[in-house]
């Protein structure tokens, strides 16, 4: 098996100034072609740190993003040069090219610049089309070593321009397959004991991973080196999933839920519109966030307040007095009142106690009213979410949205 490490330079990424997007990036693209990675470190800019993750014999690929910058804090590339005793040397191919590109932006070339043409000698570059730091490739002992930028944009093109493509070239890999099933709305425990009879049947060569994150649990079917059979038997698994469980199950492969409730809407030629209290706009935001939104999406009001709640949805100054703002009778009445004013076929309506604070002891923080449908027929729901405030409005936009997809758009 190729053994692999990723590891990413920057003290920002240490103090949380900045969070690592680069290591799982990588990850993700190395395990589609059938690379494990052993290890993930963040370390800082420092030489000591950085010759310790180099001198590791046991890896056959290792993967650095960072440091490769023009100020003097970026360090990688003169420890590069010692830990393959060599030296920096101006590569004058580069430095034309970089000149020219320079130039076309109107900049000068200045010293510091001039210095990202600096490499070790005896490393093959790794052109950047993104940027003006060079990715740089070095070979000892059979050990391949691929220094990058840490911008994401200049290390995503360098990985899948040469970077992928070389190590394909290079090593002999396992081929790989996988299958993603989405959920919602039942917890990972929940969910393994309703899918423990199904996954008893899975072949010893099939992985199962739970993937669970604040929207939901991926399901992650994987083999490695499989023939036809093991990939049929895959799809064959997935495809019982669909359509056996489809109260929860809503897409393959990192699909959002709202791209799949889009989909439908756009397929049934339906329009939705939004009225939100507890959720401050953030369902509109999750189906605002797939191209095509205003295919089916006619608007939205955020209304917090209750004098809003009265004025803008037209719900009774009675029912928010007796119930409460969370409360059936307000989420019903700002369904069809959303509906007459954006004359939606469909409207979402939202209304709960977010948090931290704001609840009471019949309506502790967590508890949400979600009221979903038309003039002809609402579904409505009571949930509690508990005290985080981000997963109540998250997990609100995602039970909201599948509750639309499976009273409304299931045919």
């Amino acid at each position: 098996m190729i053994q692999t490490k990723i590891v990413t330079i920057g003290d920002e990424l240490l103090i949380g100034q900045v969070v690592d997007t680069n290591s799982a990036w990588i990850g993700k693209q190395l395990n589609e072609i059938g690379v494990v990675v052993k290890n993930i470190s963040s370390i800082r800019d420092t030489e000591v740190d950085i010759l310790n993750e180099l001198d590791d014999s046991e890896m056959d690929i290792i993967l650095v993003t960072g440091g490769l910058g023009p100020t003097n804090d970026d360090i990688t590339k003169e420890t590069v040069a010692n830990f393959f005793d060599t030296e920096l040397y101006l590569d004058e191919e580069y430095y034309q090219s970089l000149e020219a590109l320079l130039i076309a932006a109107n900049l000068d070339m200045n010293p510091l610049n001039k210095a990202q043409a600096l490499v070790p000698r005896g490393c093959i570059i790794v052109p950047n089309s993104k940027g003006t730091a060079p990715g740089m490739h070095m070979i000892r002992n059979n050990q391949h070593y691929f220094f990058m930028p840490g911008v994401p944009t200049e290390m995503k093109q360098m990985m899948l321009d040469h970077i992928i493509p070389q190590i394909r070239n290079t090593f002999q890999l396992k081929s790989v397959y996988h299958r993603t099933v989405m959920t919602t709305g039942v917890p990972e425990s929940e969910l393994a004991i309703k899918l423990e009879s199904w996954e008893k049947q899975l072949s010893e060569q099939i992985s199962l991973a739970y993937l669970p994150n604040i929207n939901g649990v991926r399901l992650r079917l994987s083999c490695y080196d499989g023939d036809e059979s093991l990939k049929d038997e895959i799809n064959n698994h997935v495809n019982y999933l669909t359509h056996n469980h489809s109260d929860f199950v809503y897409g393959e492969d990192d699909q959002s839920l709202a791209e799949v409730v889009g989909k439908m809407l756009v397929e049934r030629e339906l329009t939705l519109a939004t009225a939100e209290s507890c959720t401050g706009g953030h369902v509109a935001h999750t189906l605002t966030q797939n191209a095509g939104a205003s295919l089916y999406y006619r608007g939205g009001i955020i209304a917090y307040e209750n004098e809003i709640k009265i004025e803008e949805l037209s719900v009774a100054a009675e029912h928010l007095y007796e119930y409460g703002a969370v409360s059936k009778p307000v989420v019903l009445n700002m369904v069809r009142g959303a509906v007459d004013k954006f004359h939606a076929d469909l409207v979402i309506a939202t209304s709960g106690i977010a948090g931290p604070t704001g609840g009471t002891e019949d309506k502790p923080v967590g508890t949400v009213w979600i009221a979903v449908g038309n003039r002809h027929r609402i579904v409505t729901k009571k949930l509690q979410f508990g005290n985080s405030r981000e997963r109540v409005i998250r997990r609100t936009t995602m039970t909201a949205l599948n509750i639309l997809r499976n009273e409304f758009l299931k045919k």
